[in-house]
């Protein structure tokens, strides 16, 4: 429209060139979109693959290791079942250590999707308690709980996610526990809602930290230095359990005097 109004040769040639160059970037905009597209396309399929490929072979000496503590293959004697008990404890980490770096890439890319569905608590923690039991072993950790034996709580909520949430704070409070010390978990209804508790006796959280400890590579344990983790477990828990229209938080008396973690959802 400008082109066809302009009354002089000089202004038809200044809104020409403007023409000509928002044409140019805007197709050069188009095209770098495209390309930044293109490349958050590989970059995530890429993490999809190195997670499988990493995994296969993780998950095949857990299920080799797990065989031989089973007695399966005959009698071993204690200093092995100590070996294949740490092989397999490495190898939950290091699984657990690729989930959290995939979900973190795929929130940067805007791919993390949700399916919920009506899911039992009570089953699913006492499915993770049991496979936290070699760990606490390892450590001298007694693992407790409070749930209901007859009764079923329902939340709605995506089951993978949850697992991984409840997975995480069980970890940490195993990880960073005193030898000899204890985790227990536990679980109620609160008006319409429902409250899953975890907690430890171990190194506890002071004030400064609480406010941090949800939010990226944010660590409680500066301290420690041979522990295996990202500082990404609690920060992804936060999204996972906000994408829930839930609550999770921390409390703690302070340093040395343990913490507990509480994860609030709606009752289904």
């Amino acid at each position: 429209v400008e082109l066809a109004v302009s009354d002089n040769i000089e202004r038809l040639l200044l809104r020409i060139l403007i023409f000509v160059l928002t044409l140019v970037l805007g197709i050069q905009l188009v095209r770098n979109t495209f390309e930044i597209e293109l490349a958050n396309e590989q970059k995530s399929e890429l993490m999809t693959f190195a997670t499988h490929e990493i995994r296969t072979p993780i998950t095949i000496m857990r299920g080799y290791a797990s065989i031989l503590l089973d007695g399966d293959k005959g009698q071993i004697s204690p200093p092995v079942v100590d070996l294949l008990q740490k092989i397999l404890i490495s190898g939950n980490e290091v699984i657990s250590l690729l989930s959290q770096y995939l979900n973190k890439s795929k929130i940067e890319l805007g791919q993390l999707q949700y399916v919920f569905s009506r899911v039992d608590v009570v089953p699913l923690i006492n499915e993770l308690l049991n496979s936290f039991k070699v760990h606490a072993e390892q450590k001298g950790i007694t693992l407790t709980t409070i749930l209901p034996v007859k009764e079923k709580i329902f939340v709605n909520a995506d089951q993978g996610k949850l697992r991984e949430v409840i997975t995480n704070l069980i970890d940490n409070s195993v990880k960073y526990n005193n030898p000899k010390g204890s985790v227990d978990v536990s679980v109620k209804r609160e008006n319409g809602k429902v409250l899953i508790t975890v907690a430890d006796t171990g190194v506890g959280v002071e004030e400064d930290t609480k406010k941090i400890l949800f939010k990226e590579f944010s660590r409680a344990d500066i301290q420690k230095v041979n522990i295996l983790g990202t500082g990404l477990g609690l920060y992804l828990a936060k999204i996972f359990i906000d994408a829930h229209k839930g609550r999770i938080w921390v409390e703690s008396a302070g340093k040395g005097k343990g913490s507990q973690f509480y994860v609030e959802l709606s009752e289904a």
